[in-house]
């Protein structure tokens, strides 16, 4: 497990790869986004193309970051959801209230739209 960070065209990237099933594999991942968000960044995108699959306690950490992100005006933007994190996704009513894109740099462009934070 593994989270890595970059950016890209002034936008963060938070990289997830592993599984994450509440555990410190999780507290890693709430951890650097509680980073972004206390540093300032208010465009991250959240590439899970690398992630295996997460447990409630992960999905809470990613709402509780998303609800924080749009309390300060940021946005999370979500991309690489394969197939079986989408089903998690769609079964817990979070895949419509994620902005989502196929890759990272669709989801790194959909900042440059006028609505768009």
């Amino acid at each position: 497990m593994a989270v890595r960070r970059k950016q890209d065209s002034g936008i963060t990237v938070l990289t997830v790869s592993g599984e994450f099933y509440g555990d410190s594999e999780t507290d890693v991942l709430e951890a650097a986004l509680q980073k972004e968000l206390a540093d300032g960044t208010l465009k991250l995108v959240l590439d899970l193309s690398e992630c295996g699959m997460m447990n409630s306690n992960a999905l809470r950490v990613m709402v509780n970051a998303k609800k924080a992100y749009d309390a300060k005006g940021g946005a999370i933007r979500l991309c690489g959801v394969d197939r079986r994190m989408k089903r998690l996704l769609e079964v817990v009513h979070l895949y419509d209230w994620f902005d989502h894109h196929d890759t990272e740099e669709q989801a790194v462009a959909a900042f440059s739209k006028p609505e768009q934070v």
